[in-house]
C-alpha cells in the first residue's frame, strides 16, 4: 500500500510542477536555516560538558554598588569561603593577569600567550588533565607553570618541554611542570598557560606603595582580575551557597566600608555558557540564553512559514482533487486511507526538500561562521547516524505538520458531493484560514524588517555620535610589551605623527579599570573607573577642561594628580566643577592625590553603557596603548609608514595599529553580527512570505481564468481586471500592516532600550519598512494578475 501511495504522490508532484517547486523550495529554505540553527544550538550547549560534577561547581560573581554585575570577584573571597562554608569541597581561584604576554623559551623562541595564575586545586575542580606532569604538585611551588598541548607543539615541536624554563614578559621565569591535554570539548575557560598562584606573593610584594591598589592577594577592592570557583559537597544547593555568601558579605561590610553594597552570588557552571545575562569581565565567548531563545524562535517561524504555505496551497488545490477523492471513497477508501495518501505526499515533499536543504545548509553554515563570534566547526552536516536520524525525523515531522490540514479536510469530504464537485469544506471558510496565515506571515516579515532597519540605523548612530574626544585621524597602537619610551621616540620621528600619548585603558571598548578613592581620611571608599595616562593625553585626545588645568609637562618630583569628569563632581557632591579643583582624595590609607582639573564628560566606554564617575591619573608607566594623532591626508600611506617604524623596533610582534573609528566599529561587532543574521532571516522570511503569496495569487487567477476572459470580451480594461484580481490580497496586506506596526514599535523600542544612547523609533523607520514590504508584495501580486489580464480571451475561454 505504501508503494502505491508513493507512486501517486510522485505523479501528483509532477502534475502540478509549479506548485510543487514552490513548496519544495520554500520547505528547503526553511529547513536549511533550521538545520544550521540546530548545529549552532548543539555547539553552544556543548560548553563544559566534559567537566566532572558540573552540577556541583559554581562560579562566584559579584554586583557592585552601581548595579554592574561582574564575573570576577576579589581574590580574598576564596579564603573567606573556605573559612566560613564547610560544605565547600574544593575552592579554586584564577587570576586573569596573563594577557597577550610574550612567552620566550631558552632558545629565544617567542609567542604571545594568554592564561591565568591558579592553584593546584584547579585540576580537582575542573576536568582538564595533564598529559605530562603531576596535577597535585605541578602548580604547588612559586614560578611553576603548565602549558597547553597546542602551545607545547608550537614552542617545542617534537620535544617534551617539562623541566624547561619559560619566561613571561613582566612576570618572571617559570619552570614548565606539565602539559595540559587538549580538552574533549569546549570550555568557557580558554588558556595557553596556567602559572602557580604562589608566584603572586612575590609579584604583589614587588609593587611600589603608590600602586598598592593593584595588589591581588589581600585586596578586597580589586574585583576585576580574579575568578573564584567552588565545588560543593553532594546534597548542597545553590541556595545554601548564596546564603553563605550573604553572610560573608555582611561580615565584610562591618569590617571595612570599601565593600559596602557589594553582593556575591553563586552561578552554576551549567549557566555560564549559555548565560542568562551578560557579565562584565566574563571569560566566555559563547552566546547568552536570550540569543539562543531568539534564534530558536526565529527559526521556528521560518520553518512554519513554508509548512503553512504548503498547507495553504494544498487546501486550495483540494478543489481540483474532489473527483479523485470521490472515486476513491466510492470504491471503498476510508477517511483514514485518504489521510494516509495526502500525508504521504506531504512527507515525501518534505523529505525531498530536506535533501535540498542539506546542500543549501553548507553555504549557509559558512555564512554564519563568518559572522558568528565564537569558534564553531562548520563543515556542513555531520554524516553520523544520530545526526542524520534527527534530520530525517525533523523532515518527516515538518511534512506531517504541513499535510495535516489538507489531509483532514479532504478526508472529511462526502463521496457523492465530491463526484458532483458541489462539496464545500466542513467548518468555517477555508479562505478565512488561508487569509489569516498570509496576514500572519507578512506581519512577522514586517516586524523583522523594522528590526533590521532599526538596528542598522542604531549602528550608524553609534558610529557617528560625538564621543567627547576627537576620534578622527587618531590611531591606536597596542604596545605588546614594548618599552613605551623607545616606541614613542621612534614614532614621533614620522612626519605623519603630530601628537603621541599613552594610556592603560583602551577607549570606547567594554573593558574597565577601577580605582577606589576616599573623599576624606578614614572615610568610605568610592569606586570610580579610571585610566593611567601621560601628561599629553588631554591635548592629543582633544578632551576639554571645564575647570582647573591640564597635567603639567614636567615629569620629576611631582605629587599624584587626577583629572575627574563632570559625573564624578556630581556623584561626590562637590558642587561646581571649579570647587572640586584642588581637593585631595585618598587612594589608600597612606597615598593621596590632588584634583588638578575637571574634564568634560566623554565616552570612555561604548554607547551600550552610560558615563559614570571617571578619573585620569598621571603616571609614568603601566601603559598598554599608544594613541597617535596623525595629520589629515592619505591614511594608507600613514599606516604603512607607522608599520615600517614598528618593524624596526619590534621584529617579533605584528603591527596592530588601527584607526580609532575602526576600533569603535569593532566594539560593536556583536551588534553587526545580530544585524547581519537578522538581515538574512528577514530576507528569508520575505522570500517565503512572497512565495506563499505568489502561490495563492496564481491559484486564484487560474480559478478565475474563464471569468477574466468573459470580462475582457465585455470590455473590461486591463487596469480594472488587475485591480479586481489584486483587491483581496491588498486588503490582507493592509491587515498585516495594522497588526505588525504597533507590535514592531513595542518590540523594537524595547530592544533599543538595551543601549543607553539610542535612536528614537519614528515614522521614517516604520514607514520606510512598510513601503519596502508593500512594494515587494505589489510586485509579487502584479506578476500574476497582470499576466492574466493581458492574456488573449480566446485562449482563456477555451481553458479547462
Amino acid at each position: 500500500m505504501l508503494i502505491n501511495y508513493l507512486k501517486i504522490a510522485f505523479r501528483n508532484l509532477l502534475k502540478h510542477r509549479f506548485f510543487s517547486l514552490l513548496n519544495i523550495t520554500g520547505l528547503a529554505l526553511g529547513m536549511a536555516s533550521c538545520l544550521t540553527a540546530i548545529l549552532i544550538l548543539k555547539d553552544q550547549l556543548g560548553y563544559d560538558n566534559f567537566q566532572p560534577d558540573r552540577d556541583r561547581v559554581y562560579r562566584i560573581i559579584c554586583q557592585n554598588k552601581d548595579g554592574m554585575k561582574l564575573a570576577s570577584v576579589a581574590y580574598p573571597l576564596g579564603d573567606a569561603i573556605d573559612n566560613n562554608f564547610s560544605q565547600a569541597q574544593n575552592t579554586v581561584r584564577l587570576v586573569r593577569s596573563i594577557y597577550a604576554a610574550d612567552a620566550t623559551t631558552e632558545d629565544k623562541k617567542t609567542l604571545q600567550v594568554n592564561g591565568y595564575f591558579t592553584e593546584p586545586s584547579f585540576f580537582e575542580v575542573f576536568g582538564f588533565t595533564l598529559e605530562s606532569g603531576n596535577p597535585g604538585s605541578a602548580l604547588a611551588q612559586p614560578n611553576t607553570i603548565v602549558i597547553s598541548e597546542d602551545l607545547a607543539t608550537r614552542l617545542y615541536p617534537g620535544k617534551n618541554p617539562v623541566g624547561q624554563t619559560l619566561t613571561l614578559n613582566g612576570k618572571g621565569n617559570f619552570q614548565i611542570t606539565g602539559i595540559v591535554a587538549s580538552p574533549p570539548g569546549k570550555s568557557h575557560l580558554r588558556f595557553d598557560v596556567l602559572a602557580s598562584a604562589a608566584t603572586l606573593v612575590a609579584l604583589d610584594r614587588a609593587l611600589p606603595p603608590a600602586e598598592a591598589g593593584e595588589k591581588i592577594l589581600d585586596n578586597w577592592s580589586n574585583r576585576y582580575m580574579s575568578y573564584v570557583y567552588v565545588r560543593v559537597n553532594p546534597g548542597t544547593t545553590q541556595r545554601d551557597l548564596n546564603k553563605a555568601l550573604d553572610q560573608i558579605a555582611h561580615k565584610r561590610f562591618e569590617a571595612n566600608m570599601e565593600d559596602k553594597d557589594v553582593s556575591f552570588f553563586a552561578q552554576s557552571l551549567n549557566n555560564i555558557t549559555p548565560a542568562p545575562e551578560r557579565l562584565a569581565n566574563d571569560t566566555t565567548d559563547g552566546a547568552p540564553w536570550f540569543f539562543m531563545y531568539g534564534i530558536g524562535f526565529i527559526v521556528l517561524l521560518l520553518t512554519l512559514f513554508p509548512a503553512l504555505n504548503y498547507a495553504n496551497l494544498a487546501t486550495a488545490q483540494a478543489l481540483s482533487r474532489t473527483k479523485e477523492i470521490g472515486i476513491r471513497k466510492t470504491v471503498g477508501a476510508k477517511n483514514a486511507d485518504v489521510r494516509k495518501l495526502i500525508l504521504t505526499e506531504s512527507v515525501l515533499t518534505a523529505l525531498i526538500a530536506l535533501l535540498l536543504a542539506s546542500q543549501l545548509s553548507i553555504p549557509l553554515n559558512h555564512f554564519v561562521a563568518r559572522y558568528f563570534p565564537v569558534a564553531m566547526n562548520f563543515e556542513g552536516l555531520k554524516a553520523d547516524t544520530f545526526d542524520w536520524a534527527i534530520f530525517i525525523l525533523f523532515g518527516a515531522v515538518v511534512g506531517l505538520i504541513a499535510g495535516w490540514l489538507p489531509a483532514n479536510r479532504l478526508a472529511r469530504m462526502g463521496s457523492l458531493a465530491a463526484l458532483k464537485q458541489t462539496t464545500r469544506f466542513v467548518g468555517r471558510s477555508p479562505f478565512r484560514w488561508r487569509s489569516i496565515m498570509l496576514v500572519g506571515q507578512f506581519a512577522v516579515s514586517l516586524i523583522f524588517l523594522v528590526f533590521v532597519v532599526a538596528i542598522w540605523v542604531q549602528m550608524k548612530f553609534m558610529l557617528i555620535t560625538d564621543y567627547g574626544f576627537q576620534k578622527e585621524n587618531l590611531v591606536t597602537v597596542p604596545l605588546q610589551g614594548n618599552d613605551p619610551a623607545i616606541l614613542k621616540n621612534e614614532l614621533s620621528q614620522d612626519p605623519h605623527v603630530v601628537g603621541i600619548t599613552q594610556s592603560s585603558l583602551f577607549l570606547a571598548s567594554s573593558n574597565l579599570q577601577g580605582m577606589p578613592v576616599k573623599l576624606e581620611a578614614g572615610g568610605e571608599y568610592r569606586e570610580v573607573h579610571s585610566s593611567l595616562v601621560d601628561p599629553d593625553f588631554m591635548q592629543v585626545m582633544g578632551l576639554k577642561l571645564v575647570a582647573g588645568q591640564d597635567f603639567p609637562r614636567q615629569s620629576g618630583g611631582r605629587q599624584k594628580l587626577l583629572i575627574f569628569n563632570q559625573k564624578a563632581v556630581s556623584a561626590f557632591n562637590w558642587g561646581a566643577p571649579a570647587d572640586a579643583v584642588g581637593k585631595t582624595v585618598w587612594l589608600d590609607d597612606t597615598t593621596t592625590a590632588v584634583v588638578c582639573g575637571i574634564a568634560e564628560d566623554f565616552h570612555y566606554r561604548n554607547l551600550e553603557s552610560g558615563i559614570d564617575p571617571f578619573a585620569l591619573q598621571l603616571q609614568d608607566s603601566k601603559f598598554g596603548t599608544l594613541y597617535l594623532r596623525i595629520s589629515p591626508g592619505d591614511p594608507v600611506d600613514a599606516m604603512q609608514s607607522l608599520r615600517s617604524i614598528w618593524k624596526k623596533v619590534d621584529a617579533v610582534h605584528p603591527f596592530e595599529g588601527a584607526f580609532m573609528e575602526e576600533n569603535i566599529r569593532q566594539a560593536y561587532n556583536h551588534v553587526t553580527f545580530v544585524g547581519g543574521l537578522m538581515s538574512f532571516f528577514t530576507l528569508l522570511a520575505l522570500v517565503l512570505a512572497s512565495m506563499g503569496l505568489l502561490g495563492m495569487v496564481t491559484f486564484t487567477v487560474n480559478k478565475k481564468i474563464k471569468e477574466i476572459g468573459i470580462r475582457k470580451v465585455l470590455g473590461a480594461s486591463i487596469t480594472h481586471l488587475t485591480f479586481q484580481l489584486s483587491r483581496q490580497f491588498l486588503i490582507l496586506l493592509g491587515f498585516a500592516l495594522i497588526v505588525a506596526l504597533p507590535v514592531s514599535y513595542i518590540l523594537v523600542s524595547n530592544f533599543l532600550n538595551v543601549f543607553v544612547y539610542h535612536i528614537t523609533l519614528g515614522f521614517l523607520i516604520l514607514g520606510g519598512s512598510s513601503v519596502l514590504m508593500i512594494l515587494l508584495a505589489l510586485i509579487t501580486i502584479g506578476i500574476q494578475t497582470l499576466r492574466a489580464a493581458l492574456a488573449n480571451p480566446v485562449e482563456t475561454l477555451m481553458h479547462e
